[in-house]
């Protein structure tokens, strides 16, 4: 499932048929939301792209329309939280960001950070229960 923030409407707007009047009347537009490299101008270094392609590996096409899975699974590290305990026995909350090197296949290296979110958490768990109580107080008027 896609995330709702990529939810938008795609219905012309005021913006979009603008584009496409102009466009339409043979006016030349510079469209800064280009991201391809060669839509953009940007022209390959033939050498470099053929010394690629000479490779075998090249020619195996493995398609992942949700992404690779192993930026998937570093976006899901990154956001992953742990709830421990101190050595005063108090429960907290850790924000988790782990980075793994691969070389030739193998994990060889990683660098993590861990960021106590416990006050962070218990202050939004507050929001939201004083949000939901203020709307059921509005009810009421």
């Amino acid at each position: 499932m896609f995330s709702q923030r990529t939810n938008w409407r795609l219905s012309p707007n005021p913006l979009t048929r603008a584009i496409e009047e102009a466009r339409a009347s043979g006016q030349r537009i510079l469209d800064l939301t280009v991201s391809n490299p060669t839509e953009a101008g940007v022209r390959p270094d033939a050498e470099i792209v053929l010394a690629a392609l000479a490779n075998p590996e090249a020619m195996h096409y493995d398609p992942q329309p949700r992404g690779l899975l192993e930026a998937r699974q570093a976006v899901s590290r990154y956001y992953r939280e742990s709830h421990e305990v101190d050595v005063h026995g108090n429960r907290k909350i850790f924000r988790n960001s782990l980075i793994g090197i691969i070389e030739n296949g193998s994990l060889v290296r990683t660098w993590g950070i861990q960021r106590d979110v416990t006050e962070q958490v218990r202050l939004e768990k507050a929001r939201t229960a004083a949000e939901a109580a203020l709307r059921k107080s509005e009810e009421h008027f």
